[in-house]
C-alpha cells in the first residue's frame, strides 16, 4: 500500500502541472489539440482524490456546492430551447470543476509550494510569446485579433492577456511568498530567475494592450500587498505611480497620447464594454430568476461586429460580463449558487486570510466583469478559477503552510 501511494504521488506530481498546461494550450490555436488530453488527466485526478472527499469536510462541502450549481444548470434544460446543449454543458461543468478543484487540493496535499503547479503553464506562455516577438512568427502576431496589441501565437490579444493573468500568481509567490507560505525562495539567486520571468510576463501583458486584464492584475497586486502587510512596497509603488500620473497629466503631449491609449480608438474608455454590457443587461432581465437555460443566449438580442455567431442555428452572443451572463443563462438562482463556494471559502478563511489566493480571486472576479468566462465551460479561465479554489480549500494552507519546505 505504501508503494502504491508513493507511485500515485509521483504520477500526480506530473499529471497536475500537465493538466494546467493542457488548459492553457487553448490559448494558442496551433497547439490547442493538447487540450483534448484534459479529460483523461482530470479523470485520473478525480480517481486519485476521491478518497479525500469524505475525509475532509471542507472539500466535501465545496464539491457539494459545485454539484448543486451543476444540478441546477441541468434543471434549466427543462425550459431551454436547446436542452441537449444545456445538459451537456452542465455535465461538463461538474466534471471540469471537480477535476480542477481536486488538482489544486491534491497539490497542496503533496506539500508543494502553493500554486507552483501553474509555473510550467506560465513559462510556456512566456516562451511562445518571446519566440513570436523575436521572430515575428506568426506574421499576424500584431495584426490579428483586434489588431490593437501583441497576440503572438494566441487567438486574440485578450486571450493571451488572460493566460498571463491566470498563471502569473505562481511567479509572484516565488518572489514575494505569503507570510503563511514557504519562505525558502527568498534566496537571491532563485528569486533573480523568477524576477526575470515576472518582468517578461508584465512586458507581454502590456504589449497585449488588454486594459481589463492590466487593471485586474494591478488590483490583485494591491490586495496581495495589503493582506500580506507589505505596506512599504505599496507606499513606494503608489508614490511612483502618482509621480508618473502627474508627469503625464501636466505634459500636454503625454496627456494626449495617454488619452488615446486609454480610449483605444473608441469615443470613451468604456465604449467597447458598454457595447457588450447593454445587450447583456437586457438579456439578463429576460433570464430573470431561473434563466433561459445554461449555455443559451437570448436569440432576440443581437450584437453585430463582435464574436457573436450562429452555430447550427443556435445564436451564441459574446456577453462581456460573467455575472450578467450567468443570470441570462441560469438566472439569479444560478448566480447565487455559483458564488456560494466563494462565500464558503470567505467564511472558512476569515480568521487568517491567504494573501496570494484572495488576491488572485479578486483579480479573477474583476476580470470576469469584462469577460463572460464564468459560463464558458470550454474556456481557459474557468478551470484556472477552480484550480485556485481547490488549492485554497485544502486545510494544509491554514494548519501546515508554515511548515512547507518542498517544491517542484
Amino acid at each position: 500500500m505504501l508503494n502504491l501511494n508513493l507511485n500515485l504521488n509521483f504520477v500526480l506530481k506530473i499529471i497536475i502541472p500537465v493538466s494546467a498546461v493542457a488548459v492553457i494550450s487553448r490559448t494558442f490555436p496551433q497547439f490547442s489539440f493538447f487540450y483534448y488530453l484534459l479529460p483523461l488527466l482530470f479523470l485520473f485526478i478525480i480517481f486519485a482524490g476521491y478518497k479525500y472527499v469524505l475525509k475532509d469536510k471542507a472539500l466535501t462541502i465545496l464539491l457539494l456546492l459545485l454539484f448543486t450549481f451543476g444540478l441546477w444548470s441541468a434543471v434549466t434544460s427543462l425550459w431551454s430551447d436547446y436542452p441537449l446543449v444545456t445538459l451537456s454543458r452542465s455535465g461538463y461543468f461538474i466534471f471540469i470543476s471537480f477535476g480542477a478543484v481536486l488538482a489544486g487540493y491534491l497539490w497542496q496535499q503533496l506539500n508543494f509550494t502553493p500554486l507552483s503547479f501553474l509555473l510550467a503553464a506560465n513559462i510556456i506562455v512566456v516562451a511562445l510569446s518571446l519566440f513570436s516577438l523575436i521572430t515575428n512568427i506568426p506574421a499576424d502576431s500584431w495584426t490579428g485579433g483586434n489588431a490593437k496589441g501583441f497576440m503572438g501565437f494566441a487567438g486574440h490579444q485578450n486571450t493571451l492577456a488572460s493566460a498571463i493573468l491566470f498563471t502569473i500568481p505562481a511567479v509572484y509567490y516565488k518572489i514575494f511568498p505569503s507570510p503563511e507560505g514557504n519562505l525558502a525562495y527568498r534566496q537571491a539567486g532563485k528569486r533573480g530567475g523568477y524576477l526575470v520571468l515576472l518582468l517578461l510576463n508584465l512586458l507581454f501583458l502590456i504589449l497585449t494592450y488588454s486594459r481589463a486584464t492590466i487593471l485586474a492584475l494591478v488590483i490583485g497586486a494591491v490586495v496581495f500587498l495589503l493582506l500580506s502587510k507589505k505596506s512599504n512596497v505599496l507606499i513606494y509603488s503608489s508614490a511612483v505611480a502618482l509621480l508618473i500620473l502627474c508627469l503625464i497629466w501636466f505634459t500636454p503631449y503625454l496627456k494626449e497620447k495617454a488619452n488615446e491609449l486609454v480610449k483605444k480608438d473608441f469615443p470613451e474608455f468604456y465604449s467597447s464594454r458598454q457595447w457588450l454590457w447593454e445587450p447583456s443587461y437586457n438579456a439578463a432581465l429576460s433570464g430573470g430568476l431561473t434563466g433561459l437555460g445554461y449555455g443559451i443566449s437570448n436569440p432576440e438580442i443581437i450584437v453585430e461586429g463582435t464574436g457573436s455567431h450562429y452555430d447550427n442555428g443556435r445564436y451564441i452572443r459574446e456577453k462581456g460580463n460573467s455575472f450578467l451572463a450567468l443570470i441570462e443563462e441560469a438566472g439569479i438562482v444560478g448566480l447565487v449558487l455559483f458564488l456560494l463556494p466563494l462565500a464558503y471559502l470567505l467564511k472558512k478563511h476569515s480568521a487568517k486570510p491567504s494573501s496570494i489566493f484572495w488576491a488572485s480571486l479578486t483579480a479573477l472576479l474583476l476580470h470576469s466583469q469584462f469577460e463572460a468566462w464564468m459560463v464558458g465551460v470550454g474556456s481557459i479561465q474557468l478551470p484556472f478559477f477552480f484550480f485556485y479554489i481547490g488549492s485554497m480549500t485544502n486545510a494544509v494552507i491554514l494548519s501546515k503552510a508554515k511548515n512547507l519546505t518542498n517544491d517542484n
